[in-house]
């Protein structure tokens, strides 16, 4: 009798290490290997800068934050070094902390004088909280995208033609003021934006250039009455 409690219990035993390893392997073969590959481009999202990584054992370089979610619950932010999670149960959304640039397509702006101009630009954004980042936006660089357009519309109509060439860095400033009011509600930070062309209408460029042609007959006309 002995013998046989013997043989059930290591066939009891046998059975449950064997389910142990086939859940285990179900689990890694669903996550592309026991070790994630540290670094590389995301596959899934590239324009997002987050995506998914479901290795047991994960390696965050500097420049990377996971946010662990267990059950789809999230449970907190993983810094730099090794990080574990159970497969199934966990998985890790990856988000790259570094400065990035967003290319601003043209806007067809109006200034505070009635002249219509295109504009283009590129704005300079990083995460700063990676737990609200993940859970406030699916995309931040659409949003920010779409958030620094707006911005630019705005802020150009608050300055005449001249101010618009005359005063970029004021103007950069003040529309990083505007849009960090909204970034960093959703753990982002904008570090910079430029206006990279502005594009004036050509009937505008020649009215100009009469107008620097004026001045300087202007100022010569000066000279030569100073000069008798």
């Amino acid at each position: 009798m002995a013998s046989i409690g013997v043989l059930i219990a290591e066939a009891f035993c046998g059975l449950l290490l064997g389910g142990g390893i086939a859940l285990l392997l179900l689990g890694l073969k669903a996550a592309g290997g026991m070790f994630a590959a540290a670094g590389g481009e995301p596959t899934a999202n590239p324009p997002r800068g987050t995506w998914p990584r479901r290795g047991v054992i994960t390696i965050l370089d500097q420049y990377e934050r996971a946010v662990k979610f267990r059950f789809g619950k999230p449970l907190k932010t993983t810094n730099v070094g090794l990080a574990f999670r159970w497969p199934i149960i966990d998985m890790f959304l990856l988000v790259d902390i570094r400065d990035r640039p967003e290319n601003i397509p043209g806007q067809i702006c109006i200034t505070r004088d009635n002249v219509s101009l295109k504009v283009d630009g590129v704005v300079y954004w990083k995460v700063i909280d990676p737990m609200t980042s993940v859970l406030a936006v699916s995309d931040p660089a659409t949003v920010i995208r779409q958030a620094t357009m707006s911005a630019l519309r705005v802020v150009i109509g608050e300055y005449t033609l001249d101010e618009l060439l005359s005063k970029r860095e004021i103007i950069s400033n003040r529309m990083e003021a505007i849009l960090d009011r909204f970034s960093l509600q959703v753990g982002i930070d904008v570090t910079r934006v430029d206006s990279t062309d502005v594009v004036i209408p050509t009937d505008v460029q020649r009215a100009m250039a009469r107008e620097a042609g004026a001045q300087r007959e202007r100022r010569a006309r000066l000279r030569r009455g100073e000069g008798e």
